[in-house]
């Protein structure tokens, strides 16, 4: 199930059982899913844990579900590294792989596979209260993050300037089409 339309079409093109709707049209389906794709969708959900615990009882025992929210500890690598980029997003919740792992505990899933860019396997388990917190490391990570932004030797920002300069360069000079015409004729090979 899907909101995006051109999405669905192309998934039924290729033989997949896809539907248009949102959770609450699950139960109007003849079978449970195999596979449920949270892909930027429950940072945005109000109550993310009443979602999971709906969406828990129209999956089958070996039901997949994958999710993936932009990571906390994964700034270094999006949102040029700056943590209030990242906070004027329409996120209503920012997760650390604990915060959602404590998250899908307490809804009642098991992690299958999990890491700090937010990429998450569950599969069906018992709901536990057992959690841990990272709220000291998180706070010491955006600490430092932080220092590093403001850092005018950061080479990761560096490298970023640099590329966009290259290709706002390549652009304006024959360069580029040369350049994505070598790589079109690698990529067929």
């Amino acid at each position: 199930m899907d909101l995006g339309t051109e999405y669905i079409k192309f998934g039924k093109q290729k033989g997949i059982n896809l539907e248009i709707g949102t959770i609450k049209e699950l139960n109007k389906l003849k079978e449970k899913p195999d596979l449920v794709i949270y892909s930027h969708v429950l940072e945005h959900i109000l109550n993310p844990y009443e979602e999971l615990r709906r969406l828990r009882k129209y999956l089958k025992k070996d039901s997949l579900v994958y999710i993936e929210v932009p990571g906390v500890k994964n700034l270094e690598q999006s949102y040029n590294q700056d943590f209030l980029k990242y906070l004027q997003n329409a996120h209503v919740y920012h997760f650390s792989l604990k915060t959602l792992g404590n998250l899908t505990k307490k809804a009642g899933f098991d992690l299958i596979y999990g890491n700090e860019r937010i990429n998450l396997i569950l599969r069906i388990g018992k709901a536990n209260n057992h959690f841990h917190s990272d709220y000291k490391e998180t706070i010491s990570f955006l600490m430092n993050l932080e220092r590093r932004r403001k850092n005018p030797l950061n080479m990761l920002r560096i490298k970023s300037q640099v590329f966009d300069f290259l290709i706002s360069l390549s652009r304006r000079t024959s360069t580029f089409k040369i350049g994505r015409k070598i790589y079109h004729s690698i990529k067929r090979k």
